[in-house]
């Protein structure tokens, strides 16, 4: 038979104590008697189980974390585009040239992000065109995820 949930909320909140404990340096011998747990196997064990319970609600949530940095990102990339069109109209070579680097900084962020240097390398040339178009269905898709939320 399962644990009730008021057991269930126990164990919850005492494994969110023993991290936090944990987190401060606190030894496990320490954690065990404030918490009252048996012992210093009690305490990493629930240290442990209370990891890979968070390990699991992050892994969850990773892709929504994905969409949301490429939102900003995507922000910040319309704010680097419009000070590279008024530096360009302005001659302003020196902040051409600045914009340019955090904008390669950006995309090389964006595809570390996205996995997408360690895509195939294919035996064919891509063609822009294609690429462009897959990486728009893809952002597209990402957030349509996103709003589904």
């Amino acid at each position: 038979m399962p644990p009730s949930a008021r057991k269930q909320d126990e164990v919850r909140a005492r494994r969110a104590e023993v991290l936090r404990l944990r987190a401060e340096g606190v030894p496990y011998e320490e954690i065990a008697e404030q918490v009252g747990l048996p012992g210093y196997a009690a305490a990493v064990t629930d240290a442990s189980r209370a990891l890979r319970d968070r390990k699991v609600i992050l892994d969850k949530q990773a892709e929504l974390f994905v969409a949301l940095e490429c939102e900003r990102l995507d922000g910040l990339e319309r704010k680097y585009q419009r000070a590279l069109a008024r530096a360009d109209a302005a001659e302003d070579h020196k902040s051409l040239a600045q914009v340019g680097r955090a904008l390669v900084a950006l995309w090389e962020r964006r595809a570390r992000l996205l996995g997408l240097d360690s895509v195939r390398q294919r035996s064919e040339p891509v063609r822009t065109d294609d690429s462009l178009d897959e990486v728009a269905r893809k952002r597209t898709e990402r957030r349509r995820r996103f709003a589904a939320g």
